[in-house]
């Protein structure tokens, strides 16, 4: 499947792109790649001299490392205590790249947890995604690197049909004062074919045999009966 990214103005072209928009397979986070893989302490009455990590479980992974990384494109500075604090950017304010607003009412009703400023921000981000026919692109906030001075949420976009830049609101929690650096990784993008959805729900008998194959795979293949990776 191939996926086309265009800057929406020349000046965000190149190294610019590069870095703000990048393929989350050449993008795992450094807690990843430091972990160990197996761990065990000698101590723990349920002591296993190979108990596998976090690190060897494949879903997480497999999350981390599929489909696009967005990257804030500009720093943003806070100043002052909530409700009374100064917000602003490294950038000037050209119309593209700049971190704008809704109002209040925009989102009245959507559910914010208290520790969040109900004034909803917003990035407007300078590149445009472009999907194959058929294909949607669903935004996410990174779920697996704890980062919560920002809340995103999360959105589908039928990326073959909508031909400009996609912008992403968010709300900033109250008690955060300081500088979100440019670069940091805020969304996540995932790929998925448009089809028409049947769901089957079967009962246990109909789906036994399956389910006895699958437990055998896994005694009998090990930690390698799913796949094998390379971190």
């Amino acid at each position: 499947m191939k996926i086309n990214i265009y800057p929406v103005d020349p000046r965000y072209g190149g190294e610019y792109m590069n870095a703000c928009v990048k393929p989350a397979s050449n993008n795992v986070p450094d807690w990843y790649k430091k972990s160990n893989s197996y761990v065990g302490d000698p101590n723990d009455k349920m002591y296993q001299p190979k108990r596998m990590s976090i690190k060897k479980c494949i879903p997480i992974l497999e999350y981390m490392t599929t489909g696009l990384n967005l990257h804030l494109p500009f720093s943003i500075f806070v100043e002052g205590r909530y409700p009374e604090r100064d917000i602003y950017t490294n950038v000037e304010n050209d119309g593209i790249a700049k971190l704008g607003h809704h109002s209040i009412e925009q989102a009245q009703l959507f559910p914010i947890p208290d520790s969040y400023d109900i004034h909803p921000y917003k990035i407007d981000f300078p590149w445009m995604i472009e999907t194959p026919n058929g294909y949607s692109s669903i935004y996410v906030q990174p779920q697996n690197e704890l980062y919560d001075i920002m809340l995103f949420p999360r959105g589908l976009v039928n990326t073959d049909n909508y031909k400009n830049q996609v912008n992403f609101p968010f709300f900033l929690k109250k008690d955060f004062t300081g500088t979100i650096d440019a670069g940091t990784h805020f969304m996540s993008v995932f790929f998925i074919k448009r089809e028409k959805e049947e769901f089957v729900f079967n009962e246990f008998e109909k789906g036994k045999d399956k389910i006895l194959q699958a437990k055998s795979m896994v005694q009998n293949w090990g930690r390698h009966f799913y796949k094998n990776t390379r971190f």
